[in-house]
């Protein structure tokens, strides 16, 4: 995917994308300078105990062919952006670079006091719709005598 289509493809994308970029061919993102291969997109994060930005050069030096950080950094070998909230933008590219796979998934919520396991295990076993096709409302004695009494005409 190029660059370019991945930057404009990120919807909410917190990176204002550049007019003039280069045709870069992305083959995957990472934001692990160990796991970066020829033409990835490397994803600078900072964390607790380590900073992703000094370990740009390195993943520049494995074939990364654009970095994203929150610092400013001086790279002239491959483009740079630079952006407020790197584990944003990293969110952002990885559901745009995998086609945004959250879109095909159905999620259901179940809730309440009972029968929240039996609900969960009609719906992963997927008997849901044969359950529902055979529920029908109870007839009980009580609720039989009610209808019966209303057909009947009043007394006086």
């Amino acid at each position: 995917m190029l660059l370019s289509d991945l930057l404009s493809n990120s919807e909410q994308f917190p990176i204002k994308t550049m007019h003039d970029l280069p045709p870069i061919e992305i083959s995957g993102i990472t934001h692990d300078s160990r796991e970066v291969v020829g033409g990835n997109l490397f994803v600078a994060l900072t964390g607790g105990s380590f900073d992703g930005h000094a370990y740009i050069q390195d993943a520049i030096n494995k074939g990364a062919a654009a970095v994203i950080g929150e610092c400013r950094v001086s790279i002239s070998k491959v483009p740079y952006f630079q952006t407020g909230n790197s584990r944003l933008a990293l969110a952002y590219l990885a559901a745009a670079y995998y086609g945004f796979p959250s879109r095909k998934l159905t999620v259901i919520g179940v809730t309440g006091t009972d029968g929240k396991t039996t609900t969960v295990n009609l719906i992963t076993s997927r008997e849901i719709p044969k359950a529902a096709a055979s529920l029908e409302a109870p007839r009980t004695s009580h609720s039989a005598n009610f209808a019966a009494e209303k057909d009947r005409a009043p007394t006086a």
